[in-house]
């Protein structure tokens, strides 16, 4: 297990879900995660949680899942039967434990506010609100609890449908495990009324990034999402970051998380068009593809909840990201997402499957991060750089 952020993002693109159980439908944890948390903001948005509630909870459920590169996936039955023969003693310090070897994945500026967001019990404070309030954290703990055992639920049904004897007991104790949860019948109710706005953030799941090369480690639109947003967060949390964005307003780690979280969300509507695709549609028709895409994302934007479409507005979620303006959320957001594009083609070449295609793709992407006029954009692409060097002797 490589020890650096790097590292630990490329196990959460490889680590597969129910890995116990037969499976009709894959996923892996960072795509799990990335949709989890889509469902748990659209929900923190029609429930009416403040915006400070909103960061922790984006924060908590993108972060907590980065602990089970440490963890794995251990079957559920088995962590039940373990918490029982040890109170939840021996799995609760392992949690913990694992949440502090995470936590030092980020730089030492940061690791103790990533910290309080990985553990068993966080420990977390929402602003606005006294740090010793449980109750702030409780109502975001419960909209993640419930929007990952839904999220599990949906898994379930799909595999059901063939391994019907496999996953109708886990789903049944999902569903108990909901009811278990404070409000879930609003919550219910709530999602339920999502579902349109939901499919097309779920269908980013079968989008295949780099679908021209034959790849040893697949990533989907959606699991590369959770990439970008981790990466952002770490960024958002800087000193650097936080002084070059603090006239833009309070809520800018918030704009942040969400333009990461949802820059890729036209693809789920069009499909993951190629640069050079879209290039030869331009040279017949400068504006046919556009005008497309403008009009999928009207449609989508109708289906969206009311606060979700405030916030689209507000922050243009669904915009191009652009470079144009120095140490602005679009930059940071860009440049990293352009940084999760040179992981996967390290990735790539550690196993021995890089093509011409991917190692050009490499070389022009990071010449690009390296003039980017962040600092801890840089210093990332080299942690990258290097262990792409060491690769050519």
């Amino acid at each position: 297990m490589r020890t650096n952020l790097v590292g630990a993002l490329e196990t959460m693109l490889k680590l597969q879900r129910w890995n116990s159980l037969p499976r009709l439908e894959t996923w892996v944890e960072a795509e799990n995660a990335a949709y989890v948390t889509h469902v748990g903001y659209a929900l923190g948005r029609q429930m009416g949680l403040s915006s400070a509630q909103l960061r922790c909870l984006l924060m908590r459920s993108l972060l907590k899942s980065l602990n089970k590169h440490i963890l794995t996936d251990v079957p559920v039955p088995m962590r039940e039967r373990l918490n029982a023969q040890t109170n939840g003693a021996i799995w609760r310090q392992f949690v913990n434990d694992s949440a502090a070897e995470t936590s030092r994945l980020f730089p030492r500026l940061i690791a103790e506010e990533i910290g309080r967001y990985l553990t068993d019990a966080p420990s977390y404070s929402v602003e606005g609100v006294d740090e010793n309030d449980a109750g702030a954290r409780a109502r975001v703990e419960g909209l993640i609890e419930y929007a990952r055992a839904k999220v599990a639920v949906a898994e379930c049904q799909v595999n059901e449908k063939i391994f019907e004897k496999d996953y109708a007991e886990t789903r049944s104790r999902l569903e108990e495990r909901i009811k278990k949860i404070s409000g879930h019948e609003e919550y219910d109710r709530c999602f339920n009324a999502l579902l349109s706005y939901l499919a097309p953030i779920r269908q980013m799941k079968y989008l295949r990034r780099w679908n021209r090369v034959n790849r040893n480690v697949p990533t989907s639109v959606l699991g590369h999402t959770y990439v970008v947003s981790v990466v952002a967060i770490s960024f958002c949390l800087l000193r650097e970051t936080r002084d070059k964005l603090a006239g833009i307003g309070d809520d800018f780690a918030e704009q942040v998380m969400l333009r990461a979280l949802f820059h890729d969300v036209p693809e789920g509507l069009t499909g993951d068009l190629i640069a050079p695709v879209k290039k030869r549609l331009a040279a017949i028709n400068t504006d046919a593809w556009a005008e497309l895409e403008a009009g999928v994302l009207r449609d989508f934007v109708k289906t969206a909840p009311e606060g979700v479409r405030e916030d689209m507005k507000a922050y243009r979620l669904l915009k191009n990201l652009s470079l144009e303006r120095p140490y602005s959320i679009d930059s940071l957001v860009k440049d990293s997402d352009i940084l999760a594009a040179v992981a996967e083609c390290l990735y790539e070449k550690q196993c021995g499957n890089i093509d011409a295609e991917m190692a050009s793709a490499y070389e022009s992407y990071s010449l690009e991060l390296r003039r980017s006029e962040w600092s801890c954009v840089r210093d990332l692409r080299d942690v990258v750089s290097a262990e792409w060097e060491a690769l050519r002797s």
